[in-house]
């Protein structure tokens, strides 16, 4: 587990307990920032509005309040303990302008029973009840069994109230399929440019481009990472961001997230079904970071 220092001080971040799920989010978003934030900042113009689906325990969120404290981010994540880990996260930090929907966002209605899977890392993945039952072995447990679904349409006008959204990221195990096939292209309209995780068993990469493509004929597509046959990341937007992000100096972007040799940092762990900041249901660690290296 690691607490990152960013260019403006130290992120405090409380997880469920040691060497969990949550690890490798931190590892991933907010050490090795693959969602390339820094060079975002760079690259876009000041987000207003910022839209987090799957906010998971606020990784993201942490990450892009560094880069834009002023920006209004809006988090829809279903599984109440991520949600809960969110707000302690946002409020410990001292962040505003930030909100979280305990919700699902899909057009996939059937699916409100939110299960976690042995080994996964992420907060779940919304199912059917049929679906529920033949995955029970490999469950962890059932975190909610009655989620509550959004629309993309009832999503946006929650997060930007009618107007635009200047930054999307999405990672919601599967549930962006739905979505970008599925929402109206009015909605489409509002969204300037995305950042996330695409899952696509049937076309790889190259599958999930095509259909991006199909509600975002005007965007340009870039994985952010290795490409996969079913899993990796992406951005997405106009051709001209692209091709400055695709042109952008990796190294200078990952060196701003490096952390010093000897630097002592603090991380909080959350043990138990309840945060109580007051209590005693946490425990701080030092860790020190040697010759770390991110990328």
């Amino acid at each position: 587990m690691k607490l990152v220092s960013q260019k403006r001080g130290t992120v405090q971040v409380f997880t469920r307990n040691a060497g969990n799920q949550d690890q490798s989010m931190i590892d991933e978003v907010l050490v090795c920032d693959s969602y390339r934030v820094d060079c975002l900042c760079r690259i876009l113009p000041v987000p207003k509005v910022i839209m987090d689906i799957g906010g998971h325990i606020g990784c993201f969120g942490l990450r892009a309040k560094v880069a834009w404290p002023e920006a209004r981010i809006v988090a829809f994540e279903p599984n109440p303990e991520s949600a809960m880990l969110y707000r302690c996260n946002m409020e410990r930090n001292g962040f505003q302008h930030w909100q979280i929907h305990e919700c699902a966002v899909s057009y996939e209605t059937e699916k409100t029973v939110l299960a976690e899977h042995v080994g996964a890392a992420s907060s779940g993945g919304i199912l059917t009840t049929p679906e529920l039952i033949d995955t029970l072995p490999g469950l962890r447990t059932v975190s909610n069994p009655n989620v509550e679904v959004h629309t993309m349409e009832r999503a946006v006008q929650d997060a930007a109230a009618g107007g635009d959204i200047d930054l999307l990221k999405i990672d919601c195990e599967g549930g962006e399929l739905s979505i970008f096939r599925d929402m109206l292209p009015e909605t489409a309209d509002k969204i300037k440019f995305i950042v996330g995780e695409y899952h696509m068993k049937d076309g790889g990469y190259y599958g999930f481009v095509e259909l991006l493509r199909k509600r975002f004929p005007h965007f340009s597509v870039m994985p952010l990472g290795p490409v996969s046959s079913f899993i990796g990341l992406f951005a997405a937007g106009p051709p001209e961001y692209i091709a400055r992000l695709q042109n952008a100096d990796t190294a200078d972007a990952v060196a701003a997230v490096r952390t010093p040799k000897n630097s002592t940092l603090t991380l909080s762990f959350y043990r138990g079904a309840r945060v109580d900041i007051t209590g005693n249901t946490q425990a701080e660690y030092k860790i020190r970071f040697e010759n770390s290296q991110t990328g």
